[in-house]
């Protein structure tokens, strides 16, 4: 399996922690690849402490089908969630979207972005279990409701990636709002299908759209 961990650390930032990171992104493929074949990655692990989540300790971003950037922040007061669950948990959710990124890709509209972030949660807590995660429920019932109608709307579009996935007040879009809405379009997918989201890593939004909406 090629998988390459690249610590950036010329500050010396990660000095205490190098070897538990290697090996909590070492067991996360391991997990990973009970479930779905990933390889040829090279995992890039920075101190950012603005691309890291406060709730969490950590963050990710998969740039491409072989990349995958995780954001520590070795000074948060959740960092030792981030080493002993943060990381795998990136993993498990940013190489979903590194397999997706083969084929059908990340997405270029609104409700393909929403399939590909639902799917790499849902996924994430198929091969964990556990509470989903803060960003993937944040909405209530009725908010889940009202934003899926307005977001029905520019579904086919191009879109404000940062207002719908961070929130935007100008917008009215709550944060988060992509995650809660993405995780349930799937979630409601799943129910019907029967399927998992390691099934449906290659399945094309336009058939999730058309069994969801399509009458």
């Amino acid at each position: 399996m090629a998988i390459k961990t690249h610590i950036l650390n010329s500050a010396g930032h990660f000095d205490k922690y190098l070897d538990r990171i290697k090996s909590e992104i070492d067991n996360a493929f391991i997990l990973f690849n009970e479930h779905l074949t990933i390889d040829n990655i090279d995992v890039i692990v920075e101190n950012n402490p603005p691309s890291v989540i406060p709730e969490v300790g950590s963050g990710g971003y998969s740039s491409s089908e072989n990349t995958i950037y995780l954001y520590l922040d070795v000074n948060s007061d959740k960092l030792e969630h981030a080493l002993s669950e943060g990381i795998r948990k990136t993993i498990l959710h940013e190489g979903h979207h590194c397999l997706r990124w083969q084929s059908p890709g990340y997405g270029e509209t609104l409700f393909e972005a929403l399939v590909t972030e639902g799917l790499a949660d849902h996924f994430q807590l198929e091969v964990t279990g556990g509470e989903a995660e803060p960003w993937a429920t944040n909405l209530t019932t009725e908010e889940l409701v009202t934003t899926e109608k307005m977001a029905k709307k520019e579904f086919h579009q191009d879109y404000n990636h940062a207002a719908w996935f961070y929130g935007s007040d100008d917008l009215g879009i709550k944060k988060w709002t992509g995650y809660s809405l993405g995780f349930k379009i799937i979630k409601r997918y799943k129910e019907l299908t029967k399927e998992t989201a390691a099934d449906l890593v290659n399945t094309p939004a336009s058939k999730i759209f058309e069994r969801l909406y399509s009458k």
